[in-house]
């Protein structure tokens, strides 16, 4: 098992006065294990995070290491579509350093965009990445 931070930012902000409470916006994913700057041993490593896209449900989640092929993360069971899901996705890591990057799609097809924009007024866009040194 993979332990997860259960806190997270909103994917949408309507916080600021103002701001739509309705405007569409995209299934974010993120990856939280490893973390930013972590230090793994080359072999088999866990890469997990979580998902969510509101109503629409999650899909699917992809992992590329590296810019190479988008390959299907595991899905964990969701209790309803209104849900963070969480993913996993085995990777044996070569030593020296590298990039994952996630995107998700959610229940309608829409797949979580390249380019990243700020959270204000429709919610963040652009796929989650983190570097890390494998030893």
């Amino acid at each position: 098992a993979v332990a997860l931070p259960l806190s997270a930012p909103s994917p949408r902000s309507g916080a600021r006065g103002g701001g739509p409470r309705s405007a569409p916006f995209t299934p974010p994913a993120r990856s939280d294990v490893p973390g930013p700057a972590a230090r793994p041993p080359a072999g088999p490593t866990t890469v997990a995070g979580v998902a969510w896209a509101g109503h629409r449900g999650i899909a699917a989640v992809e992992v590329r290491v590296d810019g190479g092929a988008w390959t299907p993360a595991r899905l964990a069971d969701a209790d309803g579509s209104d849900v963070w899901r969480q993913w996993t996705y085995g990777w044996t890591a070569a030593p020296g350093t590298h990039r994952i990057e996630v995107r998700a799609t959610d229940g309608t097809g829409t797949v979580q965009p390249e380019t990243p924009t700020p959270p204000y007024p429709s919610g963040s866009t652009g796929w989650h990445s983190v570097v890390v040194t494998v030893s």
